[in-house]
């Protein structure tokens, strides 16, 4: 026998809340699946695409690796794409922030005509605005021009 989220057979408040946490989940579910979509629909009709992250302990963010991830079901369609990347981190220099430029690599390494076509590196950016007062940022609004 099925359950019925629905049917309101019992008067327990908890039951109730439960119920409803349910609902709430199976919405945001639905709701990612259907953000993903269109955001893998975007990536393979885009003809460039800008993958940014903040670089926590050397490696790119949860949410850019969540993205990445989501493409596996058609990453063969986001083909002959130009790729820029930017990070940002507390550390001073590029070279520790090359190990997640490598990670990204990694995944446009796996797609069919896939052009790297630049990098900004937002080094010692540790707290809210640091950025604006760094070279990254208006080596990212100038590369951003160029496209």
């Amino acid at each position: 026998m099925r359950h019925d989220d629905s049917a309101n057979t019992t008067d327990d408040p908890k039951l109730a809340l439960v119920r409803q946490r349910r609902r709430v989940i199976r919405r945001t579910q639905l709701l990612s699946v259907r953000a993903s979509r269109t955001l893998l629909e975007s990536m393979i009709a885009a003809d460039v695409i800008v993958l940014a992250t903040p670089v926590y302990f050397f490696g790119k963010c949860a949410q850019l690796k969540t993205v990445i991830d989501r493409t596996v079901a058609r990453y063969t369609a986001i083909a002959n794409k130009e790729f820029y990347f930017i990070v940002t981190a507390a550390v001073g220099s590029k070279r520790p922030l090359e190990r997640t430029i490598e990670g990204l690599r990694g995944f446009t390494s796996c797609l069919t005509g896939a052009k790297e076509k630049g990098i900004v590196y937002g080094t010692g950016a540790w707290e809210v605005g640091d950025i604006l007062s760094r070279p990254a940022f208006e080596e990212a609004y100038e590369m951003g021009k160029s496209v």
